[in-house]
Parts: structure tokens; C-alpha cells; sequence
């Protein structure tokens, strides 16, 4: 990156040149929101959270009640209402407004951490790639969605991220534990605590999960019940997994084969084997990078096979894409970095939010490239040709590539790194290796 020195030292010009962009797309998006609430600020998910909350404290039925005026299901675990039953004391505009900022903040922290993982040191001009990095994350097609409905991942991803880049000592592992805890996806970082041989974290981890579950079943005995022993595999209630915004394998697959309903078995097993496959590809790249030095890289690669082997990921879940970009744009590694900047610049083109036309006369608005697809009806998936295609299985077909990319690219420098190692001629004998106190090595070092 220009502006920076070999060991990490970011030019302090950055700051000014982050603030005033930060500013900038912080206002433009303020007033595209204010302008249309509906489109930007419907909070919708922030809603089935607080009614979730509020179901918990008043002994109401938490997952047979539904929520919001379009009667949405509560479809998390009984810890996630217990931690919303707090904001649901206070009233609906204060929690909306405490969300945007606590979303807005946490994905700066994100990106903050990444960098400081990757080897920018803090001084002025850390802060000022941050601002700039975050001020085009900002209009990113999933950060976008994630701000409209109020949604909890960036907050997830923090939990996640701090704990595994920040927090040393006793207490890590508890941010994933957390995380998991709150919402299953994030569980696939149990494993990967593991085959790092991170044995500590990992028992935090499971100890804290395990934890969170007994207080639900200590607390709310029947909510936990009726979660554990039959919604928790119960995907249905999330949402049609075949929409368009369900960007994973699962979605994928169904839209590919047709199956609307979501029961075929020919699909659930492509859906499972192929999902196989991405974590364990996900999971043995990631403890690659791991192995090198590559925290953040492991992370956000773990982060995207969770993302893609989940029965449903819906386009905001995919906030993850902001660390795995500056992972691969911003990494002082030399190996394959045109690949990787490359690669990046692809995945940013295809996450942001470009304009597109509001409708006759009303001007344009950021879009994501996937609601560019014909999905109005179901028939529209099958009838998806060429472009269509791409557009609308975007998000699932950049994961899967990059994954093949990056895991590509490091069986290439393990090779090569095995080859260079059986070139090297073998080492002379002990024996004829003469000692560091030999006197006739003394005398020629002294002259």
C-alpha cells in the first residue's frame, strides 16, 4: 500500500484524507436514509429482536408467538432473547438508534483490529486507512441490508474478531463462545480453535456455549426445550431457502434443482456433501494461513465457509466480506500478491451497492448486483441464463471461487516451498564441522 513503510508504518497523511471521506459517506448515507426510511431504516429484524425480548420477560409463547407487522418468527436461541430482554425495556426509536451506532462502530473496530493484525502499527495514519476503508465497506450491498433491518451480524463478527485477534490469556475464546451462543452459525470457529491446536480457547469456547444453554434451560426450561429438541433443526421457520437473498450452497442447490419447498432429498444431499467439502476446504486453508502468520486471513476464511455451508445466509449475513477484503488487499505478504489484490478487487465489485434506477423519474439508489436478477416470481430462477445466472448466485459462486483461489495458491507455495527444500544440498557431518571455540576460526574472524 502507498504511503506505507516496510514495517507496517502507515504515512500519517492518511488521516485527513479518511476523516473527510468518512464524513463524506457517512452523510451521504444519512441522508439517503432519512429520505427513505423504508428502504434504509425499516428495522425489521431489530423488531422480531425486541418482541423476542419482550415474549421472554412477559411468559409468552417465544417461538409460537410472531412478530413485527408482517408476523416473522423468533428464530434464534433462548440466550439471544435473554440478551435483548435488556433493550427491551427501553422505547423502540432509542434502541434503533443505539443499533445503527453500535453497527456503524463495530464495523470500524472490524477493520481497526484487521489492520493491526496484518501489521499496521497505530500511529496517525492507521486510523486514517480505517476511516477510508470503512467509508467504502459503508456501501457494501450486505452492509447496506444489515443497517436497514437492524441486524445483529457485524456485532457477531466483532465478538469474533476481538476475541481471536485482541484478547489473550484466560478469557479467550469466550467472544466465539458468545457468538454461537447468539446465533449457530459462528459455531464452525469451534473447530477451527482446534485443528489450530488452540486448545485453551477452544474450552473456553465450548465451557461458554455450554454455559449459555444451561442458564436458557435453567431460566426458561420450556423455551429451551422447545429450541433445542426440535426448532434448532428446523430451518423452514427461518425463511424460503430458495429466495434469492439466501446466498449459501443450500440456496443454491435448491435454486439449481427446482425444489421450491426445500424437501427433496436429492437436494439436502448435494447440499450436505458439497457444504462438506467447502468447510473442510475452508478449514484446512484457513489453518495454512494460520500456520504462516495470517490471523486475519484464517479468520475471514472461516468466516466465508460458514457463511456458504449454512442452510440459509441471507445477503446481510455476509458482512464478513470487509475483513476478508482488507485481508487480501492490505496483506504485507509478497507471496502470490497480485493474485490476492486481484482477487479482492473482484470481490469488491461485486459486494458493493452500485446506483440503479428507483423507478420513473425517481432517481437512482445503491443496489446489490444480485437483486439485478429476474426473482419475482419462482419461475424466474429456473428461466436464469448467462449473466442472470451469475448475478443471482453471486455472493455463493465469489465464496466458492475464492476459497478454490486462495487454497490454490497456497498448495502452489507449499510446493514450491518442498521443492526449493529438496534442492538445497544435503548438510556437511558434524563431524566436519569445526567448533565455534577452534582458535583458527578466532584468529580469522579477528583479522
Amino acid at each position: 500500500m502507498r504511503g506505507s513503510s516496510g514495517d507496517g508504518v502507515l504515512a500519517g497523511t492518511w488521516l485527513p484524507v479518511g476523516i473527510a471521506a468518512a464524513a463524506v459517506s457517512a452523510a451521504l448515507w444519512n441522508e439517503l436514509a432519512s429520505r427513505y426510511p423504508s428502504t434504509y431504516r425499516s428495522f425489521l429484524d431489530l423488531g422480531v429482536y425486541l418482541g423476542g425480548g419482550r415474549a421472554l420477560l412477559d411468559g409468552h409463547g417465544l417461538y409460537t408467538d410472531s412478530y413485527t407487522h408482517v408476523h416473522l418468527p423468533f428464530t434464534y436461541p433462548p440466550f439471544a432473547a435473554m440478551v435483548f430482554s435488556v433493550p427491551a425495556h427501553f422505547s423502540f426509536p432509542t434502541v434503533e438508534h443505539g443499533m445503527e451506532l453500535a453497527t456503524l462502530g463495530g464495523l470500524l473496530l472490524v477493520i481497526w483490529l484487521t489492520l493491526g493484525n496484518l501489521g499496521y502499527r497505530g500511529n496517525a495514519g492507521r486510523p486514517g486507512v480505517a476511516l477510508l476503508v470503512w467509508s467504502v465497506a459503508l456501501w457494501s450491498e450486505p452492509m447496506l441490508q444489515t443497517l436497514k433491518f437492524g441486524q445483529v451480524n457485524v456485532l457477531l463478527m466483532l465478538a469474533v474478531v476481538v476475541d481471536l485477534t485482541a484478547v489473550r490469556g484466560r478469557f479467550r475464546g469466550v467472544g466465539v463462545g458468545f457468538a454461537a451462543a447468539f446465533k449457530l452459525v459462528p459455531a464452525i470457529f469451534l473447530p477451527y480453535l482446534l485443528i489450530t491446536r488452540q486448545w485453551a480457547a477452544a474450552v473456553v469456547a465450548v465451557t461458554t456455549l455450554a454455559a449459555t444453554i444451561g442458564i436458557s434451560f435453567l431460566l426458561f426450561p420450556i423455551e429451551a426445550r422447545q429450541y433445542w429438541s426440535g426448532l434448532f433443526f428446523d430451518s423452514t421457520r427461518i425463511g424460503s431457502a430458495h429466495y434469492l437473498g439466501n446466498q449459501s450452497i443450500h440456496g443454491f442447490v435448491l435454486r439449481r434443482l427446482g425444489d421450491v419447498s426445500g424437501v427433496s432429498s436429492t437436494s439436502q444431499v448435494w447440499w450436505i456433501l458439497t457444504a462438506g467439502a467447502v468447510v473442510l476446504l475452508a478449514l484446512a486453508t484457513a489453518r495454512w494461513h494460520h500456520n504462516r502468520g495470517h490471523e486475519s486471513l484464517a479468520i475471514a476464511l472461516v468466516g466465508l465457509g460458514g457463511l456458504l455451508a449454512s442452510p440459509i445466509s441471507w445477503s446481510h449475513h455476509w458482512v464478513w466480506i470487509a475483513p476478508l477484503l482488507l485481508a487480501l488487499g492490505l496483506s504485507r505478504d509478497r507471496h502470490h500478491r497480485v493474485v490476492r489484490v486481484s482477487l479482492a478487487l473482484v470481490l469488491l465489485a461485486a459486494f458493493l451497492a452500485w446506483p440503479a434506477p428507483r423507478g420513473p423519474g425517481l432517481g437512482t439508489e445503491p443496489m446489490g448486483l444480485i437483486w439485478r436478477a429476474p426473482y419475482s416470481t419462482d419461475h424466474d430462477y429456473a428461466a436464469w441464463h448467462g449473466w442472470q445466472f451469475v448475478l443471482g448466485e453471486l455472493y455463493t459462486l465469489a465464496g466458492v471461487v475464492t476459497l478454490l483461489v486462495l487454497a490454490g495458491s497456497a498448495g502452489l507455495t507449499w510446493w514450491r516451498e518442498r521443492g526449493a527444500q529438496g534442492e538445497q544440498p544435503p548438510m556437511p557431518p558434524m563431524s566436519g564441522l569445526r567448533s565455534s571455540t577452534d582458535p583458527s576460526l578466532k584468529s580469522y574472524a579477528e583479522q
